[in-house]
């Protein structure tokens, strides 16, 4: 249709690998709230796990105060076979303040409350 972007912001429902390394490939940002899938893993400090088991890894719950941090992962390999990597993003839910949204970006360099500001857009 013509339609040009940078970013691609999209909510949980379409948070597949698959289709975010796509949009990767058109050299779009994407920007999307992640699904709590244990079956949706991500490279991690050499190791594939699920979002949830990243954020165990790299902080304790409970141990954390800041509204939010970031880590970097593998989410696949672009057609050339280069792996793709984005942060994901861990933001308090302000009404669950014991659980965490998860917020994944392909641009590593984007600050994590650019991350957070982009996605409330949606």
């Amino acid at each position: 249709m013509g339609i040009q972007t940078r970013v691609l912001l999209f909510d949980r429902w379409f948070a597949f690998p698959s289709t975010i390394l796509r949009a990767v490939q058109h050299k779009m940002t994407v920007i999307c709230m992640l699904k709590a899938l244990k079956t949706l893993h991500y490279l991690y400090d050499g190791k594939s796990d699920p979002a949830a088991v990243v954020w165990v890894v790299d902080q304790a719950p409970g141990e954390r105060q800041d509204p939010g941090f970031s880590v970097v992962v593998g989410i696949g390999n672009d057609e050339n076979g280069k792996e793709v990597q984005a942060q994901i993003v861990f933001v308090r839910d302000r009404q669950r303040s014991k659980q965490w949204l998860t917020l994944l970006c392909t641009d590593t360099t984007m600050a994590d409350e650019e991350v957070v500001r982009l996605y409330g857009k949606r």
